[in-house]
């Protein structure tokens, strides 16, 4: 028997009895969590707001025999509405969410997943366009999972850059003209800086500072599909639903064709 007290993040939360609820959650200190939460689907219930999906909370914690635990206390810290205002920032944060579940195992502390994932609701319910921010929280999250290429050199030869790459390997980065084979996709210039200008920022509070053009945007979106795909073995779901939805989705987009990003958030 075990006691944790910690804060969380709610990435997923399940029917389960009549008004009991299923919940995976991503602590702070303790890796993921898969928890029951008493009455969390009453309308009335003293867990109902704090344990809905996308939610920051303080939470207690207690696993008895079950291989399950039982949130026994939570307190709201944000609900993080304004990630749900609209389809586009809905979407992304339900691929974080996912991406979150896929690259992370149960009690596994990952600090630096849990500030990333936390920064970024954060920023997707701002007014920042999301599809920048979703970029680069995925990218992050790649990288506090060991995941993440190295963006100045060769990933087939470990050469440094002595011109901009010119093609992309899906498991494991960009690979220069010498050493592309069959298979490897054409990797925009204007891609490879914006991957470089976003991995030199290390403060969660800059995601989505970084801005591109919607051609680069595609470009980045596929490369860290076909990642992974890779590396995971399959597309999390959530990516199928944000395909479904991404037509509807009121998401602001940037004007311009394949322009270079630049770290002050402007196209050039």
């Amino acid at each position: 028997m075990s006691r944790i007290a910690d804060m969380v993040v709610v990435l997923r939360k399940r029917a389960y009895r009549e008004q009991d609820a299923l919940l995976l959650l991503f602590s702070q200190h303790h890796g993921k969590i898969s928890a029951v939460a008493r009455g969390a689907r009453s309308v009335k219930g003293r867990l109902t707001a704090s344990t809905e999906p996308l939610a920051v909370a303080r939470m207690e914690l207690y696993q008895g025999r079950s291989s399950l635990m039982t949130v026994t206390e939570a307190e709201l810290v944000s609900l993080n509405a304004g990630v749900r205002r609209d389809l586009g920032r809905t979407g992304r944060a339900a691929i974080l969410a996912d991406a979150v579940d896929e690259l992370t195992s149960d009690l596994d502390a990952a600090p630096g997943v849990y500030d990333t994932l936390v920064a970024a609701l954060v920023s997707l319910g701002s007014d920042r366009d999301p599809t920048p921010v979703y970029l680069h929280a995925l990218w992050r999250l790649l990288g506090a999972a060991g995941l993440k290429p190295e963006f100045d050199r060769c990933q087939q030869c470990g050469a440094p850059w002595t011109a901009p790459p010119w093609f992309w390997r899906g498991g494991a980065g960009p690979v220069d003209r010498a050493c592309h084979r069959a298979g490897d996709s054409p990797l925009l210039p204007g891609a490879l800086q914006w991957l470089r200008l976003m991995d030199s920022q290390t403060d969660p509070a800059e995601l989505g500072r970084v801005q591109a053009a919607p051609a680069v945007y595609a470009v980045l979106d596929q490369q860290a599909r076909d990642f992974l795909i890779y590396h995971v073995g399959r597309l999390p779901r959530a990516f199928r639903f944000w395909d479904a939805v991404a037509p509807l989705a009121a998401a602001p987009r940037l004007k311009g064709l394949a322009a270079a990003p630049t770290s002050k958030g402007m196209t050039v």
